[in-house]
């Protein structure tokens, strides 16, 4: 197994085979870093002790070892000891565990290349031409915009005052029901199909309660994700054409608890709707109409009179349909159930030591006495 050059310590990170029931591509994996993370949990808080603030002193490879992924640092809460990273894996298997390995070195140098936050170039790399937008929710600040993460840069057009919130992954958006203030972004990448998904906590689920929205401005293309009195607090997913009609989900929601509810959508197909990674359900007949080319409105939490009530977290909107496999594993990564970690390691005699100074290079490799 290779060693990447220059790298005094790395951990390695598995994510189980178990849980990918279709091999993926370029599949973004969340790795959260604290005392108790992954599976089993582990501690990985000796990476803060060896970097400290600085969250660029990292690479991420794949099972090769020299390999490096691209990473978008989401959160990195040196104090705390906690850091949420986002990571494109380019293949995962399905048969057998998919390895990385987690370098860190506070002798290195920045890994400008490879490693970003939010809104960087490494960072926009992690989110492939395949998603439309994606907004991780925690927007600091006095009346702050919702920031997108690839590099479309769907901003939000229009800002939001509603409170930051303890989220599922870091922090989220506390919507505040009536509040006039909730937030519309652009998102013109329709083609025709696509995926709308999100981390959602209701605090109220009587009426038609709708956490997002994709619509073409006259209320006649609308992707949403919905509960409704009528559906029995369901989840539920429509992409309104010319029958309008809705996938019902069969989790009964509970107001306090997240849910991660996805919908997919494709002209001449049946829509569906997924929570917690669990195909629940589909629309009584396949779309008619064809969204292609129509440039949508993603707003969050009202249409109409409809307010959402609660929290909301990691929206995705992806220009394809996704599949269950897919889903199911964004559905694991997001609550920190895909990846173990193993212990720290540190690299076979003549290797690593990239960042040392040469005369210590030297003394260590009993060139110097």
């Amino acid at each position: 197994m290779g060693w990447l050059a220059g790298w005094d310590k790395r951990v390695k990170v598995t994510i189980d085979s178990t849980d990918i029931t279709a091999a993926l591509a370029n599949f973004p994996v969340l790795l959260y870093l604290s005392v108790a993370s992954g599976i089993d949990p582990d501690d990985v808080t000796f990476i803060f002790d060896e970097v400290g603030a600085n969250s660029l002193k990292i690479a991420v490879t794949e099972a090769d070892g020299t390999t490096e992924c691209k990473v978008e640092i989401e959160k990195w809460d040196n104090g705390n000891e906690k850091a949420w990273l986002w990571v494109k894996v380019p293949a995962i298997a399905s048969a057998l565990d998919t390895d990385l390995y987690l370098y860190f070195d506070n002798g290195h140098a920045d890994n400008n290349a490879n490693v970003g936050v939010k809104e960087s170039g490494p960072g926009e790399a992690v989110w492939d031409a395949n998603f439309a937008a994606v907004y991780h929710l925690e927007e600091v600040g006095g009346n702050p915009q919702v920031k997108d993460s690839t590099s479309n840069d769907e901003d939000s057009v229009a800002n939001t005052s509603d409170p930051t919130a303890a989220g599922k992954i870091d922090g989220a958006t506390e919507f505040i029901a009536g509040n006039t203030d909730s937030t519309t972004l652009t998102n013109s990448q329709n083609a025709g199909e696509g995926t709308v998904e999100a981390w959602v906590k209701w605090d109220v689920v009587d009426g038609a309660r709708r956490p997002v929205i994709n619509d073409d401005g006259a209320g006649y293309l609308v992707l949403t994700l919905n509960t409704a009195a009528v559906a029995n607090n369901h989840v539920m997913f429509s992409a309104f054409d010319t029958i309008a009609n809705w996938a019902e989900g069969i989790t009964v929601l509970n107001v306090g608890t997240f849910y991660h509810c996805a919908g997919v959508y494709k002209n001449g197909e049946v829509t569906r709707v997924y929570v917690n990674g669990v195909d629940e359900g589909q629309s009584p007949a396949a779309m008619t109409g064809d969204l292609g080319g129509v440039a949508l409105a993603l707003k969050l939490a009202k249409w109409g009179a409809h307010y959402f009530d609660g929290v909301i977290d990691e929206v995705r909107v992806s220009s394809v349909r996704r599949t269950a496999a897919w889903i199911a594993a964004t559905y694991e990564s997001g609550r920190d159930d895909l990846v173990s970690y193993g212990a720290e390691e540190t690299p076979p005699s003549g290797v690593g030591m990239g960042a040392k100074p040469p005369i210590m290079e030297l003394l260590l490799a009993g060139v110097l006495d």
